[in-house]
């Protein structure tokens, strides 16, 4: 029996996935993959506040040009205002609906409308430049994480490069892996499997965004995007967080990974208050079905994410510690 204050405000799976990943990770290669919730700790947009202000910049512009010329729906619009202030209650209210449906395919309806040149553009104005984007404590955990001699590899699903950085800064070196073959070494990698789009400028990629950039990247079953997540899949141990699994690519990519290796990875999932019990246990099952132990995050109310740090540093202090206090029941 694990007995320890540590894990106490975890149910009692949890706290065996959560020793058997500390286990693992002393024994096996292991890859973090980092989703949306992990770049939201620091103030970028998640991905439905994205794609809802990509909607009210692209109303608002429309509001715009129909009062300069007649016609319908505008083609090669011209993106030039993209602060929220500028946007008006009809905008707000049309994006707020519209934003509810199928996020990549509304993405799609917005970028075939609008200037090519301006889509990027847009994109990185709005993730970057009306946020409050500093280091959280989530973000500095990570950073400590990834630093140590036990990780070499990070995935992430997110276009900034807000962990480049905050390592550069603490003097550590990692490099930003994007649509190119590379070697695994030493260094450090970063691989963006979905482009990037670094906050202070620097080397430009395409990113995979809309329904067309999905369809054509993932329906090819050699593409670099694929192949670079099941290689990680297939040969690590990947611990996901910040991750929702509502990417459909993402389940089909560890369900043929789930086909190749009886490799279990790991995933912080929060405790949310008000879903049912029978859902959770529903989802979390069809996560151990994919390959995939969940470790559940108690959550104070349905917007307090401040817990899962802890149990981050809680990880650090034990990879930094041989006397540690789960030493005994990790290393059994």
């Amino acid at each position: 029996m694990i007995q320890t204050t540590l894990l106490k405000d975890l149910d009692k799976k949890s706290t065996s996935a959560f020793i058997q990943f500390l286990t693992e990770l002393l024994q096996k290669k292991v890859t973090l993959f980092l989703g949306a919730g992990f770049s939201a700790s620091s103030g970028i947009p998640t991905w439905n506040q994205l794609i809802e202000q990509i909607c009210s910049t692209f109303f608002y512009h429309w509001e715009f040009s129909e009062k300069n010329r007649t016609g319908s729906i505008p083609k090669n619009l011209s993106i030039a205002f993209w602060e929220n202030f500028m946007w008006s209650n009809n905008a707000k209210q049309l994006s707020k609906t519209l934003s509810q449906n199928n996020p990549i395919n509304v993405a799609e309806q917005i970028k075939s409308r609008i200037r090519p040149v301006d889509w990027i553009y847009l994109i990185r104005k709005l993730l970057y430049y009306q946020n409050d984007i500093k280091p959280s404590k989530l973000l500095n955990e990570i950073a400590k994480l990834f630093s140590t001699e036990y990780i070499s590899t990070t995935l992430t699903s997110n276009y900034d490069d807000l962990l480049e950085q905050h390592m550069k800064k603490n003097g550590i070196k990692c490099k930003p892996i994007v649509f190119k073959p590379f070697k695994k070494s030493s260094e450090k990698v970063i691989i963006h499997p979905h482009g990037i789009l670094p906050i202070n400028g620097g080397e430009k990629t395409r990113i995979i965004f809309s329904e067309s950039e999905f369809i054509e990247e993932f329906s090819k079953p050699y593409s670099w995007t694929n192949v670079v997540q099941l290689n990680e899949f297939n040969q690590a141990i990947c611990l996901f967080i910040g991750t929702s699994f509502t990417d459909i690519n993402l389940i089909k990519l560890l369900r043929v990974s789930r086909e190749h290796t009886k490799n279990m990875h790991y995933a912080f999932i929060f405790n949310q208050i008000n879903k049912d019990e029978k859902i959770k246990e529903l989802f979390y099952n069809y996560l151990y079905e994919l390959g995939i132990k969940v470790i559940v995050i108690p959550m104070k109310n349905n917007s307090d994410y401040s817990e899962l740090p802890k149990y981050i540093k809680i990880i650090n202090d034990f990879l930094n510690d041989k006397n540690h206090e789960l030493r005994k029941y990790a290393t059994n």
